[in-house]
């Protein structure tokens, strides 16, 4: 199974005031750099702010700030973890509700134990009635020691995908930073153990690093 990268963040969900995040506040304070790139993103009824440099990408909106990275190295994944840190004690009294660490897989190929998961009671009751099932998807969360899992696992007829959501809620800026501070590599890791342990897969890491 490959790893999908562009699904690969860090959320931490608030109220943010967009027009803190300057191409020049976000070169000082998230990426330490002089010189970014820097898009805008229309959506119907909002809009958010896009920013990227070297490895890492940034993106805020009314309800939520994201940083993502183009590899997943343990170099990278510390300095996103820095990144998302750093933004939370610059703006500390910033409503804070909720905090994400997201990990992504996906392939065109099931693997073998996850036919057994999309093998519905209903199935041939709806066969017969002659609804052709497209995409079926899967979602359950889990009490873990020190946040929730919530795990999404999507089957249609060209692609798997599995969707691992390490989530906190919390109510400030600082609970928020406490949430994150040394858990993106060991979550990573995490995430890699449950496919191999639960489903016996193997992540193609070297693609993305």
């Amino acid at each position: 199974m490959r790893i999908n990268i562009e699904a690969w963040t860090v959320v931490v969900v608030g109220q943010w005031n967009q027009r803190i995040f300057t191409p020049d506040w976000v070169g000082r304070n998230v990426f330490h750099a002089d010189e970014i790139i820097a898009e805008i993103a229309f959506n119907p009824g909002s809009f958010a702010f896009r920013y990227s440099h070297d490895d890492l990408t940034f993106e805020a909106s009314q309800s939520r700030i994201a940083v993502g990275f183009t590899d997943i190295s343990d170099a990278t994944l510390i300095r996103a973890e820095n990144a998302v840190c750093g933004i939370l004690n610059s703006l500390p009294h910033t409503p804070i509700s909720g905090v994400g660490i997201n990990f992504s897989f996906e392939d065109k190929i099931l693997p073998p134990h996850f036919g057994e998961l999309f093998r519905f009671s209903d199935a041939m009751l709806l066969g017969d009635q002659n609804y052709v099932i497209t995409t079926s998807e899967l979602k359950r969360s889990f009490d873990l020691n020190d946040c929730t899992l919530n795990l999404v696992q999507v089957f249609s007829e060209d692609r798997i995908a599995v969707d691992l959501n390490y989530h906190n809620d919390v109510t400030s800026a600082e609970n928020a930073q406490q949430s994150l501070q040394g858990k993106l590599i060991s979550r990573k890791g995490m995430a890699l153990d449950f496919l191999g342990r639960v489903y016996g897969i193997q992540v193609e890491e070297n693609e993305s690093e």
